[in-house]
């Protein structure tokens, strides 16, 4: 099912919503940049955790699928996730939130303001944007993951990176005591796992720290092993749910 929501400040969001039947728990995912709710790997992300028993919500960050709006690398989309928390939340004993790459900045950024959700995981995270430098985009793992979407892109807007982004690391002690698992591979070809050490060091308890390795960058780990992947994430919101 698929639904319109509108931010405080007037952009439209689309979101889908998989339903596995027990509408105890939900898991919100948030994808990165240049990605949208509706790529295969997304889909496939959503299909297993309802395969699992969790409902799921994936959206499209503004300027990106069909959201509207521009994409502004972290100053503004923490109104996107929160639009969608405040949709999803009073729905829901239990909600946790599996984010990706920037998406994954974007969702300390707003759990560290808001605390709307029982636990976090957070993969690839991005701790300061600044730090990624521009020819990482190029490497030929990039052009790989890019080339095997391509025929799934849709379009997407976003402002000049020089917009002024958002830097996690400096917020991620606030999300505390929310429960937060840091997910990074050893081979990130983007976001080096030295982001996610900083993140974790700063972060307030509960928390953990899981390295994959050899794995790359973001929703290719699920890619290189959906069981594992699913696995330990499923693991971490069972445990943190029952808290």
């Amino acid at each position: 099912m698929s639904h319109r929501l509108a931010t405080a400040d007037g952009i439209t969001l689309w979101a889908d919503h998989y339903q596995s039947g027990d509408r105890q728990a939900v898991i919100v995912v948030c994808h990165g940049f240049f990605q949208h709710r509706r790529t295969p790997r997304f889909r496939r992300i959503a299909e297993r955790f309802v395969r699992a028993g969790y409902d799921v919500v994936v959206f499209d960050f503004r300027g990106h699928g069909q959201s509207g709006g521009w994409f502004t690398f972290g100053q503004r989309e923490t109104a996107d996730l929160q639009t969608v928390l405040e949709f999803v939340r009073p729905q829901y004993h239990k909600l946790g939130v599996l984010a990706f790459s920037i998406g994954a900045s974007i969702a300390i950024h707003t759990l560290a303001n808001t605390h709307q959700a029982d636990g976090l995981i957070a993969v690839s995270a991005v701790a300061d944007p600044d730090a990624i430098t521009p020819t990482r985009v190029w490497w030929p793992g990039a052009i790989r993951s890019w080339w095997s979407q391509r025929r799934i892109r849709r379009s997407f807007r976003a402002l000049t990176v020089h917009y002024g982004k958002p830097k996690a690391v400096e917020v991620v002690d606030r999300v505390s005591p929310i429960p937060v698992l840091f997910i990074h591979g050893t081979k990130d070809w983007l976001v080096d796992i030295r982001h996610s050490q900083p993140l974790y060091r700063c972060a307030g308890e509960p928390k953990a720290l899981y390295c994959v390795e050899g794995g790359r960058h973001a929703e290719e780990l699920f890619e290189d092993d959906p069981d594992g992947f699913i696995r330990v994430c499923c693991e971490w919101f069972q445990d943190v749910f029952e808290q």
